[in-house]
């Protein structure tokens, strides 16, 4: 909670504060999907679709991150499973050149720095398809990275399938994946955006609870 808060007051962007339903236009844009289906130990699914964002008409911030935001959100407040962490299908397939700009040392640092601070017991991220532009970019970057910044990339569980779907089998049953990722279920991804959306006045009050009220009381001591 500790730091929750005193990222919230460095770095106060990086917490949406708003209505869920001003995202919509990017949220229809499968940036993010959160199907309600589990890996197999028990985490819910979290795919994340690095080909579908565009840093030429979208902004890191307010749109990509908020939109994180909404889902889990959204996630916490509604599956008891969250308890049992995240597993992230990062999906890197037709990786855009124009989001590697978003890719600076402050980015990385913030974005894992906000990472610590989810009420979320752990993270598996699951890399699937294949992108010359990400190899490229970790290869520029990564030299350029702060020793602390890559342990904190060191300590989350990492596992790089590329294409190779037996390995990814291993760790979520095929039932519950995608033919797009050589499953079997069928997904609908305007249901499961509505799903979230749906709750947009919850999901607008605990914003405002736990971070706009706070950020209020802080500004009359400044």
């Amino acid at each position: 909670i500790k730091l929750f808060y005193e990222l919230l007051v460095e770095c106060p962007e990086w917490f949406a504060t708003g209505n869920p339903l001003d995202k919509k236009d990017i949220i229809a844009k499968d940036i993010r999907i959160l199907p309600p289906v589990c890996d197999k130990e028990g985490r819910p699914l979290y795919i994340v679709k690095v080909g579908n964002m565009d840093a030429n008409t979208m902004d890191l911030v307010k749109d990509v991150v908020m939109v994180d935001e909404l889902f889990i959100e959204s996630l916490l407040a509604s599956n008891p499973k969250i308890r049992n962490g995240l597993s992230v299908i990062l999906d890197i397939s037709n990786f855009p050149w124009s989001i590697i700009k978003w890719l600076t040392p402050n980015n990385i640092k913030t974005a894992l720095r906000r990472i610590h601070t989810m009420p979320i017991k752990e993270y598996k991220y699951h890399v699937v398809n294949n992108s010359l532009p990400i190899h490229v970019a970790v290869n520029i970057i990564w030299p350029f990275l702060p020793q602390y910044v890559k342990d904190s990339v060191s300590i989350f569980y990492i596992i790089f399938h590329f294409n190779d779907r037996n390995s990814l089998y291993k760790h979520i049953d095929p039932d519950v994946l995608p033919p797009e990722y050589g499953g079997t279920h069928v997904m609908d991804y305007k249901k499961y955006h509505d799903v979230m959306l749906d709750k947009y006045e919850q999901i607008e009050q605990s914003f405002k609870m736990n971070r706009g009220m706070y950020l209020q009381e802080i500004t009359k001591f400044t």
